[in-house]
């Protein structure tokens, strides 16, 4: 979902834009929002978790790519959680004024999230 100019600028969704947000999430389960964090920042992201993710594949591969055990969360999909740690815990990241709207919207104003982990689907993954 694009973001306007004005809206990354402001750091804030119009309210229009938190309730597509909601809509798809509820339709499809998931909103991705395009390119509202910097680049450089994204990179770091990926670097640091495939530190993690390559040594894991290493010493499980054989269980996430059988098919016949839906090892983790289904075939070739795997949840890792993630240290409590830089860069996963920046709070641009984790407290997201984009996301924290609509999650806000989503599960109300009160709600605590504390689950640091990722839902990576690998090649020929599926859900089991």
């Amino acid at each position: 979902m694009k973001i306007s100019q004005a809206e990354i600028d402001s750091g804030r969704l119009l309210p229009e834009t938190v309730e597509l947000a909601v809509n798809l999430i509820e339709v499809n389960g998931y909103v991705i929002f395009e390119r509202v964090m910097h680049a450089e920042k994204v990179e770091k992201l990926y670097t640091r978790y495939m530190e993690i993710l390559e040594p894991y594949l290493e010493e499980h591969g054989e269980e996430v790519y059988n098919p016949n055990n839906g090892f983790n969360d289904g075939t070739n999909h795997i949840r890792l959680y993630l240290p409590f740690e830089q860069p996963f815990i920046d709070e641009s990241i984790i407290a997201h004024p984009f996301v924290t709207a609509v999650l806000d919207r989503l599960l109300g104003e009160d709600c605590i999230l504390h689950y640091l982990a990722t839902n990576t689907s690998l090649p020929g993954g599926r859900n089991s």
